[in-house]
């Protein structure tokens, strides 16, 4: 079977072409928008969020929009000055050497791919600061010596599979309520996790290296009703776990000290 159109026939078909009611084409116009307009918005697969999403790969440019993966910025310090409260940037893997990465707008998101490391050789200091309430920290490689991988202030916070290696403190939780999973300080160099806040819940951490150094550390008065599940630490030569005096009512359940860890310090009741 042979079809060949005239004239007459392609005017019909393309007559009205953005009007679904009244053209061939017009459902697909309605479907797709313009089609001289790029569809890569519409072919990329995005998950639902109710933000905002943004890219930042070592490939892309603060030129950029960012809002896509082939669009993405090249540094997540301008990602977080471009994003708004409850949005979420995603971060490709490759090495991010960041001055004064703040994480201060409520609600914030930063999503790492496996691979990504951030470190801060500039002045240096701390890595990644989390200021505002609700952040939320998933999967970055923290590594600069003598400094804090990341330090929260901010309230309600979450971090899940993050890695401080080699920094003088992994995680300096100053902020009410955090939420740690599966975080390890690796080879600190004075305290792996240095927690002065309450009612937070930590899970699966781990806090392992060499020396003069502590592991867990509940460092303040302000440290209590707090809940440990599943943490352990290893190597850590002042001790393996410290508590001073008024750091009172919290919870351990199926932790651990290992070889080299010094004496357990708990002056908490």
């Amino acid at each position: 079977v042979t079809f060949r159109f005239v004239a007459a026939d392609v005017a019909a078909l393309t007559a009205n072409v953005g009007d679904a009611s009244a053209s061939a084409l017009g459902s697909l116009y309605a479907i797709l928008g313009n089609p001289s307009v790029s569809l890569t918005s519409k072919i990329n697969h995005v998950p639902k969020f109710a933000g905002d999403l943004w890219w930042v790969t070592k490939a892309g440019s603060d030129a950029n929009d960012g809002k896509s993966p082939e669009m993405a910025f090249l540094t997540i310090k301008y990602a977080a000055s471009e994003a708004a409260a409850g949005d979420r940037i995603y971060v490709k893997a490759g090495t991010y050497d960041e001055a004064d990465l703040d994480l201060n707008k409520a609600g914030l998101e930063l999503v790492c791919e496996q691979g990504t490391l951030i470190q801060h050789t500039v002045t240096p200091g701390t890595v990644l600061i989390v200021s505002a309430n609700y952040c939320r920290v998933v999967g970055p490689f923290l590594t600069q010596a003598g400094q804090t991988g990341c330090q929260i202030t901010g309230s309600f916070c979450s971090l899940e599979g993050c890695l401080a290696f080699g920094c003088a403190t992994g995680f300096d939780d100053d902020g009410a309520e955090t939420h740690f999973t599966d975080c390890r300080s690796i080879l600190h160099t004075t305290t792996g996790f240095d927690i002065s806040a309450g009612y937070g819940q930590y899970e699966r951490l781990v806090a392992a290296s060499t020396g003069a150094v502590r592991g867990i550390y509940l460092s303040d008065a302000a440290a209590d009703h707090n809940h440990f599940n599943k943490c352990d630490t290893l190597g850590n030569g002042t001790a393996g776990w410290e508590i001073i005096v008024g750091a009172d009512n919290n919870l351990f359940s199926h932790c651990s000290m290992g070889a080299g860890d010094g004496a357990r310090v708990d002056a908490g009741a």
